[in-house]
C-alpha cells in the first residue's frame, strides 16, 4: 500500500481559474511553503559562489587545460540554473500567464541536465587522462 510519502517530486499542475488566467502551482501544502524558502537559500549562496569561481577561472587560471574550460562552463551553467530561480518563486503560486510558467520550468530543467552533463564530460576526461 503506498501512503502519502511515495511521490517523489513535487506535482506541479497547471490549474484554471474562473477567469482566463492559468497558475502555476505546486499541489502539496508542505512543498508550497518550503520551496520559496529553499530556493531563495539557495538562490543566495549558488549566485555567490558560482561568481567567485568564474572569476577564479577567468582571471588566476593561467594554463587552459581541457578541465578548466569544463570548469568554466560548469560554473557558468550553474550561475544561470541559480538564476532562474528567483522566477520560480515568483511564478509558483501566483496568476501568470502559462507561458512564463512554462518557459523558466524549462530553462531550469534545461541548465539542470547541461550541468549534469559537464559533470559526466569531467569524470569521463578524468578517466581517461588516468588511463
Amino acid at each position: 500500500m503506498m501512503g502519502s510519502w511515495s511521490t517523489p517530486f513535487p506535482a506541479t499542475e497547471f490549474t484554471q481559474p474562473q477567469t482566463n488566467s492559468f497558475i502555476c502551482e505546486i499541489q502539496d501544502g508542505f512543498l508550497a511553503v518550503t520551496l520559496p524558502v529553499m530556493y531563495s537559500l539557495i538562490f543566495i549562496i549558488s549566485l555567490l559562489s558560482n561568481m567567485l569561481a568564474l572569476w577564479v577561472f577567468w582571471h588566476h587560471m593561467q594554463r587552459k587545460t581541457s578541465i578548466t574550460v569544463y570548469m568554466r562552463n560548469l560554473a557558468l551553467s550553474g550561475l544561470l540554473l541559480s538564476l532562474c530561480l528567483p522566477f520560480r518563486v515568483a511564478y509558483q503560486n501566483q496568476s501568470s500567464p502559462l507561458i512564463l510558467c512554462t518557459v523558466v520550468g524549462a530553462f531550469f530543467y534545461l541548465n539542470m541536465y547541461v550541468s549534469i552533463m559537464f559533470l559526466s564530460l569531467i569524470s569521463l576526461d578524468r578517466y581517461l587522462k588516468i588511463i
